[in-house]
C-alpha cells in the first residue's frame, strides 16, 4: 500500500521562504506560518537587536507560553463543567419521582 504523497507548501515567514512538507491543508498552513510571521515581527519590535535565532527561540517560548496557558484553562474549564454536570445530576436525582 502506497503512503500518501505529501503536499508541498510555500510559505514566509521574517523575510525568509520555507517550503513544508505536510498532509495537512495547505491554507491551514499558510495560516501558521503567518501566527509566527507576525509573533516574530511584535516580538523583534520589543527587543533591541537581536539574531534571527534568538527571536525565533523567544517566539518558540511565547507561543508554547499561550499553549500551556489554553491548556491550563481548558482544564480548569472541563473542572467547573464536571462540578456543574455532577450538581444537576445530583438536583436530579433528588426530585420526586411521580
Amino acid at each position: 500500500m502506497a503512503l500518501p504523497k505529501k503536499k508541498e507548501t510555500r510559505i514566509e515567514i521574517y523575510g525568509r521562504n520555507y517550503t513544508v512538507l505536510g498532509d495537512g491543508d495547505e491554507e491551514y498552513t499558510i495560516q501558521l506560518a503567518r501566527y509566527v510571521d507576525q509573533k516574530m515581527r511584535e516580538i523583534a519590535q520589543q527587543t533591541s537587536t537581536i539574531s534571527t535565532l534568538n527571536l525565533a527561540i523567544l517566539v518558540a517560548l511565547n507561543i508554547t507560553d499561550e499553549l500551556f496557558r489554553l491548556r491550563e484553562q481548558i482544564r480548569t474549564n472541563e473542572s467547573l463543567l464536571q462540578e456543574k454536570l455532577a450538581n444537576v445530576l445530583t438536583k436530579l436525582d433528588n426530585l420526586p419521582h411521580p
